[in-house]
């Protein structure tokens, strides 16, 4: 099965488990070593790290017109390219070309992390030494969420990576339930949940470098535990948002039940936190918002105390 992102973007998200399931399987991975569910795909390997992915995106459309810009290599769609995270899943099954991993592909990542939740229910032991997710947004970077094994951090920070922060993904859920470290890297997209998202495939091809390197490194392949910061994850579930919002060109609106309109609500604003966040020094943030700057991005969505009536 010749392998091209091009090919994986337009699926939708049940298609792409089943191409995934498959693919791993003309990959050499055994059959009796794969676990095909409608919330995950689940194959163990023969080196002791996961490596995660998931197969949702947020678009209403899957991408009929991908455009190629061969002279920056990038991939964009006026629809919304869905490399978030189409660009993980094709740099794990990129990265099985060679290797062995673990490897999980999960649906509902931005409903909340549902597959992944659904996985920890099912699967009582995770024999791997750490989780390695790629779903993250840029080049070069790498969120560590909860886990505070600095001996984890340093370890993949040696590999070229930058510090950087952020609210949630699969492996926020995994570390937790197993007690395992875990990270983020970036999958090489940008302005994720946006018409406006594009794919630079030399930013991809360099996380897909860097992983393998990890893997080749056999003899620094210790078990890493989590040394989790305490956090309640259960109150980070997107399903009850999508009850009652609807997601369009980046943004969340609220349903208007006696109508068709949708109304721009505190959803917009959050996206402006966020960034604001990254962006903004402490005090900058304080003269902006008149609070102290959360020391978790996580509390951006809880912005009640921010933006109540607009909820």
């Amino acid at each position: 099965m010749k392998l091209d992102i091009k090919d994986i973007l337009p699926l939708s998200q049940d298609n792409l488990l089943i191409y995934c399931y498959f693919a791993l399987l003309d990959r050499k991975y055994k059959e009796k070593n794969l676990t095909y569910t409608e919330d995950y795909v689940y194959a163990k390997g023969n080196i002791p790290i996961l490596l995660v992915a998931h197969t949702d995106v947020v678009h209403r459309e899957l991408p009929a017109l991908i455009v190629h810009d061969k002279e920056q290599d990038i991939l964009w769609s006026p629809t919304g390219i869905g490399g978030d995270d189409r660009c993980g899943v094709y740099a794990i099954l990129k990265i099985c070309e060679k290797y062995k991993p673990y490897v999980l592909f999960t649906t509902g990542e931005e409903k909340g992390g549902l597959g992944a939740k659904k996985f920890v229910e099912e699967i009582e032991e995770l024999p791997v030494n750490f989780i390695i997710e790629i779903d993250r947004r840029g080049n070069n970077q790498v969120v560590f969420y909860q886990c505070e094994n600095q001996d984890f951090r340093n370890y993949i920070l040696s590999f070229g990576f930058d510090l950087n922060y952020g609210s949630y993904s699969d492996v926020s859920t995994l570390s937790r339930e197993y007690d395992i470290a875990g990270c983020n890297l970036s999958a090489g997209y940008y302005n994720e949940h946006t018409t406006n998202e594009h794919i630079f495939l030399d930013h991809l091809q360099n996380t897909i470098e860097k992983v393998k390197q990890i893997l080749d490194d056999k003899e620094n392949h210790k078990f890493y535990d989590c040394q989790e910061k305490k956090y309640d994850y259960s109150k980070y579930d997107y399903t009850t948002i999508y009850d009652d919002y609807d997601y369009y060109d980046g943004y969340y609106y609220k349903k208007n039940k006696k109508s068709s309109i949708y109304t721009k609500n505190f959803w917009k604003k959050a996206q402006e936190v966020e960034d604001d966040w990254y962006d903004l020094t402490e005090a900058q943030w304080e003269e902006k918002y008149k609070v102290k700057r959360p020391l978790d991005l996580l509390k951006i969505y809880e912005m009640e105390e921010l933006y109540a009536d607009e909820i």
